[in-house]
């Protein structure tokens, strides 16, 4: 077949074509010569033949090449799990061999990184085959020969790990199957241990590949809970100094499990934060699917502290390949690949290949991970053809004002947008801007600079997301810095929202960029104090810009005074998730998913209303896509005299677990009459993050988020689950302070017990 390949020859020094194994290159035309002076469009036309000496006998015909965009880093390692779905096997998963084969090529030559995990791969041959065609890597699979007790646990015919590496950077030093002796235990795969070297600094890195033991049944999560627990041990008495990665497939999320009613698997690792990380829990946290099929997060990268102290913050993201790769649920892999971004220091360059120049699905901010302000929405194809209406939306998700005097915006090709000095943007808040940009509707770059020139962010996008006339891209979940580009419309109702968050129901006026942020305006439904209403949740109400793929209907608070404690239940046959939100700012201040108070897969959130807070009580649901009718129920109690604030003796850090005892010597809770009380100040809190705090012990606990500078409760809860232990769900407001309050359901209890912040 021919590929004609159009260019703008006065920014082209040469062109290279990743040319997979099963295609020679040859014939066909090129320029002899490209002149720095020439302006003109150039062209060429190249021909791919099909190898057969390199096509497998039970490959079928011959497939189109896919363009996948660069995701690596010259400066960092960047590192990615991918489940493909039954690699190479005839009898399971996509029917198209070739076609398989040909998409896992695109993504990862396209895609640029430095290592992948991968899992599931049956073919050996195939999978050889597609290392051979992927130059710059190499690849071991785990029945390879290289691989110690490899064969011994790893057949020809069943699911195998793998790994992929950047060979410019990295080379192998060992490999050995680990924990053979837990075989049952991880499902007949136990884990396969990759000692490799960086070969700019000579240190040996430990990459662990795991595929862990699938399903929801009680049998399956004790299997699988006993494995990662197996690993724990491992790794604690292996490598207790040491930078070590874990990725792979997981089979349960790290939030909570998939398991109904029980807590993650991996709960040993979570409960020693001090030791271990979960970088890719934040996609839990906001909903971000791993899988085409189910609403969670299987697919993980777990770290030691030493390889914590390395993750880029915020690089956690789902590579949305989908958008790339038509029916990719069906023809690749029924699993997302999962990203992150790791400075060790001393690494320059990048993996070989040559990326396809194909704009990126995600946006790029910039640099670290400690951007504050950055895109989140773009409406490059304006209404009609008023291109004075195109329109870039930013959002401020710091905990400080923004101070954007100067900022810029620009696109690919100049700069079209200079902030004015004054403009700044509240913790939370939004700032649109609209006016002609030159952008492009077969894609183009968005850049955004602070004022001394550095970039903060950047978004490539493709045609797919600029070819609905007036439909803008927004990022999801809304506010998301790990949050992928989508069309506005699969969002909302709304074509798009420029200068307003997502919950808006009616298009933003076009803003001037100003000091103050547009708040969320109140929802189109209210409810009282004390009230009972049913409403549905159907197909046809917004999806929820904080729970990717959840429909929502929002109520504004109404007729409550500052003090009182407000109980919101949410009934329904449906798996409820109720959420409390501030109306002003979009962010979540507490959810639930089951509580014991209103039983079964019901919700229920208890606060106390405070001063200044406009409050939206949403209602939407657990699971992904589902509907139908619920009742929404509010009651008032009268409000309490507030204690005065007493400074918290103890402190609790985000991540942390801590134990302590409940004794008649502590004082007693102010807010509980005959509860004994023990409390501990929050640190290491960001605004806009979500929290989960856990308090279990052997007696009915009870758990308090009090407000330290006035002592007021702002929620609670008593049972969580069906057991009598307490969860609470909080995202940091600003300027607010937290303390976590540890007391008893029952007046003078005492005993010992484990809270934790996650």
């Amino acid at each position: 077949m021919n590929i004609s390949l159009n260019y703008w020859s006065a920014r082209l020094l040469g062109i290279s074509l990743l040319v997979p194994a099963l295609y020679s290159c040859g014939g066909g035309n090129t320029p002899t010569a490209l002149a720095p002076e020439e302006t003109e469009i150039a062209s060429a036309t190249v021909t791919l033949t099909e190898s057969p000496t390199a096509l497998p006998s039970d490959l079928e015909s011959p497939v189109s090449l896919v363009a996948i965009p660069n995701q690596g880093s010259p400066s960092t390692l960047d590192i990615a799990t991918w489940n493909i779905e039954w690699f190479g096997s005839t009898s399971n998963g996509p029917t198209n061999e070739s076609l398989q084969v040909q998409n896992v090529s695109d993504v990862i030559s396209g895609a640029n990184l430095d290592i992948w995990g991968l899992q599931e791969i049956v073919s050996a041959s195939q999978f050889q085959q597609m290392v051979a065609g992927l130059p710059g890597y190499s690849g071991v699979l785990a029945s390879d020969s290289t691989v110690s007790s490899g064969s011994q646990y790893y057949s020809a015919s069943e699911q195998k790990v793998a790994l992929i590496y950047n060979t410019s950077l990295l080379s192998l030093r060992s490999a050995r199957v680990i924990l053979g002796n837990n075989d049952s235990a991880f499902a007949g795969r136990p884990p396969v241990e990759f000692t490799l070297r960086v070969q700019s600094t000579g240190e040996d890195i430990i990459v662990i590949v795991l595929h862990a033991k699938c399903c929801t049944d009680t049998t399956s999560y004790s299997r699988r809970q006993a494995a990662a627990n197996a690993l724990k041990s491992f790794l604690d008495s292996t490598y207790p100094t040491r930078r070590v990665w874990v990725i792979g497939d997981f089979n349960d999320d790290v939030d909570t499990s998939i398991s109904p009613g029980n807590n993650s698997s991996y709960q040993s690792f979570i409960n020693d934060p001090a030791n271990y990380t979960f970088p890719t829990r934040a996609l839990s946290i906001a909903g971000i699917a791993s899988t085409v099929g189910f609403p969670d997060t299987i697919d993980h990268h777990l770290i030691t502290n030493e390889a914590n102290a390395t993750y880029v913050s915020g690089s956690a993201q789902r590579l949305p390949v989908d958008q790339f790769i038509p029916n990719y649920g069906t023809t690749t892999s029924d699993h997302y690949p999962i990203l992150a971004r790791y400075n060790l220091g001393g690494i320059t360059g990048g993996p070989s290949p040559t990326p396809a120049p194909t704009p990126a699905p995600t946006a790029t901010p910039q640099p670290g991970g400690s951007i504050q302000v950055f895109l989140n929405e773009i409406l490059a194809n304006e209404p009609g053809s008023n291109t004075a209406a195109e329109g870039v939306e930013l959002i401020n998700v710091g905990s400080t004002i923004a101070n954007l005097s100067g900022w810029t915006i620009s696109d690919a090709s100049s700069l079209r947008y200079t902030f004015p000095s004054g403009t700044s943007v509240q913790p939370g808040g939004v700032i649109g801007v609209t006016r002609n940009f030159g952008l492009s509707n077969s894609g183009d770059t968005v850049i955004l600079r602070d004022s001394s020139g550095t970039v903060r962010d950047q978004f490539q996008y493709p045609s797919s997301l600029a070819n609905s006339d007036g439909v803008s891209m927004n990022r999801n979940p809304d506010g998301s810095t790990t949050g992928i580009f989508v069309k506005h419309n699969t969002l909302s109702s709304q074509s798009q929202s420029i200068g307003q968050r997502l919950t808006n129901p009616t298009p933003a006026p076009t803003p001037a960029p100003t000091a103050t942020p547009t708040a969320i305006p109140p929802a189109s439904s209210t409810i009282g104090g004390s009230q009972t209403l049913t409403g549905s949740l159907s197909t046809t109400d917004a999806s929820n810009p904080t729970r990717s793929g959840r429909y929502k209907d929002d109520y504004i608070l109404t007729g409550v005074s500052t003090g009182r404690t407000v109980t919101v239940s949410m009934t329904s046959s449906l798996d409820t998730y109720l959420q409390l939100v501030n109306a002003s700012t979009g962010q979540v201040i507490a959810e639930n998913d089951d509580s014991s108070a209103v039983g079964g897969t019901n919700s229920q959130v208890v606060f106390t209303v405070q001063s200044g807070i406009t409050y939206l009580i949403r209602a939407t649901s657990y699971s992904s896509g589902a509907t139908g009718s619920y009742t929404l129920s509010t009651s008032t109690s009268a409000a309490s005299p507030t204690p005065a604030p007493t400074p918290a003796g103890l402190t609790l850090s985000v991540p942390q677990t801590r134990t302590g005892t409940l004794s008649s010597s502590d004082g007693n809770n102010p807010t509980r009459s005959g509860s004994f009380a023990e409390d501990y100040r929050l640190t290491g809190l960001t605004v806009g993050r979500s929290v989960r705090l856990n308090l279990s012990s052997s007696f009915d606990t009870y758990l308090q988020l009090i407000n330290a500078s006035t002592g007021a409760v702002i929620t609670f809860n008593d049972d969580f689950g069906t057991t009598t232990n307490s969860q609470i769900t909080f995202t940091p407001q600003s300027g607010i302070s937290y303390i976590a309050r540890v007391t008893s359901y029952n007046s003078n209890t005492t005993g010992s017990y484990t809270l934790s912040a996650q």
